[in-house]
């Protein structure tokens, strides 16, 4: 999930329901219009009701207040008890408290669906003659996980942790770990990742994230495990707080996946992995994820090929949100470090764009002269050349401009900034 979706992920389902307030109904469109990833979810959402509102008319389910009440009940009773147990909750926790209690009372409509939820899960193990509001009577939220519909169980901030089973206990604790099949707790995890991972529509809420985290750690500590199962475990924790977008819990578990990849298979490949996630990070414009990825990969594995491209896209990360003075802070950083490296053509080139994007052509020109003196066989002479004569004439300083101009046709005349520089020259001359 995108930092700037969040706010938007839990409008979805009450905008669906047709409960959202008039301004955010009117925001949330403005935002799927530009947004693919929450349009999809509106249309998944979407599908989702109209699935369970023609389920219920197919039932012939009568919502009574009893039932509503009863709900109502075991929902208040849950939190207040959750509450008791942890203390003050932090602003998170308080966040999906506020949004289950809306999901229980905010609407008919939002009743009618958690009630389907539950009663479809009875009718998948009672004949249909077993009277519905009976076994609904003697139902406990936190069994709606253990039901064979395909449904995640609600996380440990709203329903009750189950008992532990063998398959459940404790990885510290349990005195049968030497004889755990690993591979078998690892796909247990991997297949209850991505039920809960294909019901993120429905809240962060009420998937059981947690226990996939239980047995990939389980997995880990095996003494069984090998290696590369190891890693997949972590990097399944690694998915688990992604989804749940916590994070500083994400980065922290990315990087221990990073150190286990290093262990095992070496700097450069783990290097190589972080850097993927930055790329992705960076496309998706989550722009702090990005900065994170790349400093671990300068930070933890200097010596890796990938070190000072990481550097240099952290400057380039900088320049992407208009921070230019820390994007020249990290640009001089890696120059004073590698001075002529392969990514310090670039390094100069783009500390002079963040020069001139603050007015300050002098420093812009200054520095791709010492470029060109610098490498004077360097594959962006022809550009940098170009570019002294370009940020000369943006300023209005046309007698500056025409000699780069024309240094660039006596230096570099086969080059594509030629005939540019050509067409400058020329309308420098008739403005004189």
């Amino acid at each position: 999930m995108r930092l700037r979706c969040r706010r938007y992920r839990h409008w979805i389902s009450d905008y669906c329901l047709g409960d959202l307030d008039k301004p955010q109904q009117e925001e949330l469109e403005r935002h799927i219009r530009e947004c693919s990833f929450c349009a999809k979810d509106v249309e998944f959402t979407k599908q989702m009701v109209g699935v369970l509102a023609q389920r219920r008319k197919q039932l012939q389910i009568e919502i009574t207040d009893e039932m509503s009440d009863r709900l109502r009940r075991k929902v208040f009773a849950r939190i207040e008890e959750e509450k008791r147990k942890e203390g003050e909750q932090s602003p998170l926790r308080e966040r999906k408290r506020k949004r289950i209690l809306r999901f229980a009372m905010g609407s008919a409509a939002a009743a009618v669906i958690a009630l389907v939820f539950i009663l479809q899960a009875l009718l998948t193990q009672k004949s249909p003659g077993v009277d519905v509001r009976t076994e609904l009577a003697q139902l406990e939220i936190k069994e709606a996980h253990d039901q064979p519909s395909g449904k995640a169980k609600a996380p440990e901030s709203e329903a009750a942790p189950p008992e532990k089973t063998p398959s459940m206990q404790d990885p510290e604790t349990s005195d049968l770990d030497h004889a755990r099949d690993p591979v078998q707790d690892y796909h247990k995890a991997e297949a209850l990742f991505k039920q809960i991972a294909s019901l993120e529509w429905h809240y962060e809420n009420l998937v059981r994230y947690d226990e996939v985290i239980t047995l990939a750690e389980g997995v880990k500590k095996n003494k069984i495990a090998t290696p590369d199962l190891v890693i997949k475990a972590q990097y399944l924790i690694f998915g688990c707080y992604h989804n749940q977008a916590k994070y500083p819990e994400k980065y922290k578990a990315f990087e221990h996946y990073a150190d286990l990849v290093a262990k095992y298979h070496g700097q450069e490949k783990a290097a190589q992995l972080i850097m993927q996630e930055a790329g992705a990070n960076f496309a998706a414009r989550e722009y702090d994820g990005a900065i994170s990825y790349y400093k671990m990969i300068r930070d933890k594995f200097p010596k890796t090929e990938l070190s000072e491209y990481a550097s240099y896209r952290i400057g380039e990360t900088y320049l992407a949100i208009d921070d230019y003075e820390t994007a020249l802070k990290e640009f001089s950083d890696l120059l004073r470090i590698s001075p002529r490296g392969t990514w310090a053509e670039e390094t100069y080139l783009r500390m002079a764009f963040a020069y001139s994007n603050q007015g300050k052509t002098d420093e812009a020109v200054h520095l791709l002269g010492e470029l060109i003196r610098t490498f004077p066989k360097g594959k962006r002479l022809a550009y940098a050349q170009y570019h002294m004569g370009l940020y000369r004439y943006v300023k209005n300083e046309y007698s500056q401009s025409l000699v780069e101009f024309q240094k660039v046709l006596r230096n570099y005349p086969q080059s594509s900034y030629a005939p540019l520089a050509k067409g400058y020259i020329d309308a420098i001359n008739e403005k004189m």
